[in-house]
């Protein structure tokens, strides 16, 4: 999952990847198992949102930094902000 998902690797080089290994599996396989496991992001995901709402406490984070732009006045405030709570992070 982490090869097709989070690195973006095409079946046809994980297949390859794999053979290197000494694992010969064919790219229908691959597809069978990714459906087999594709509902776990969506578990973990769900276990995660029912978690954070289950708290009663809302945190917020204003951070600030300077920015440098083409512009009249050479810096300027820019900010990020987060809205959490705890254990949710």
């Amino acid at each position: 999952m982490i090869e097709k998902f989070v690195l973006g690797l095409p079946l046809h080089r994980i297949e390859t990847a794999l053979h290197m290994e000494g694992l010969d599996m064919s790219q229908g396989t691959l597809v069978g198992v990714l459906q087999q496991v594709a509902f776990l992001p969506a578990s973990l995901y769900e276990a995660i949102r029912a978690h954070c709402r289950s708290t009663g406490l809302r945190q917020s984070d204003e951070t600030g930094w300077k920015v440098l732009e083409e512009v009249k006045v050479k810096t300027s405030n820019r900010y990020s902000q987060l809205f959490s709570r705890p254990g949710c992070l």
